[in-house]
């Protein structure tokens, strides 16, 4: 709600896409699975605020955001890492899309921001790179890494959508049973992470 009050006049709405946003089915399914790491998207909407702040709004310093950011980039790795992945290939996609608009329309506006911002984003990196060297490298390279996949005894292919999938889809028999198997859920049909209906 915090967030979307940013880009919506009208409170309803702010509350709507909140509530969307809190129980996703992502967040639903990842909390009836007892996958908390999924669940908690709570820097998430800070993340993408500060974002906003250095490109849009420019209500704090920029020093002072591209710290925060970078503190929130490092909170988000230690809650999930795979939902920091999400996070980093969403924006990557989303300066594609805004550079690309660009070449149509305001170029020297959106250069001025980016310029602008590119102190603030290389404090960002080089907090979140410091507080992140050695979890990273034990991540990767430590005595418990992982090698391979994580759950070898699971059927290939049981975790993934399809673009159908995101306006109606179910979870697939064979994760029904991988669920069963390793989260113990025996509730209702729940619908795949990705889907955006309930």
């Amino acid at each position: 709600f915090w967030l979307l009050r940013r880009w919506v006049r009208w409170p309803p709405a702010a509350i709507v896409g909140g509530l969307f946003f809190g129980f996703s089915p992502f967040v639903l399914v990842s909390l009836a699975l007892a996958h908390p790491n999924f669940g908690f998207l709570a820097p998430i909407p800070l993340i993408v605020g500060c974002i906003d702040d250095l490109f849009v709004r420019h209500r704090f310093r920029p020093l002072w955001v591209g710290f925060a950011l970078g503190l929130l980039l490092t909170v988000e790795f230690f809650v999930s890492v795979e939902v920091l992945l999400l996070v980093s290939m969403f924006a990557v996609f989303a300066a594609l899309f805004f550079g690309v608009r660009s070449m149509f329309g305001t170029r020297l506006a959106v250069r001025g921001a980016v310029v602008e911002a590119a102190p603030a984003l290389g404090l960002a990196a080089g907090v979140s790179l410091a507080l992140l060297a050695y979890p990273l490298w034990f991540f990767f390279a430590g005595p418990a890494h992982l090698v391979g996949r994580a759950w070898p005894n699971s059927p290939s292919g049981t975790v993934e959508n399809s673009p159908g999938e995101f306006f109606n889809g179910f979870v697939s028999g064979p994760l029904t049973g991988v669920m069963h198997i390793f989260g113990g859920y025996q509730g209702p049909t729940l619908p795949l992470l990705g889907t955006l209906s309930f």
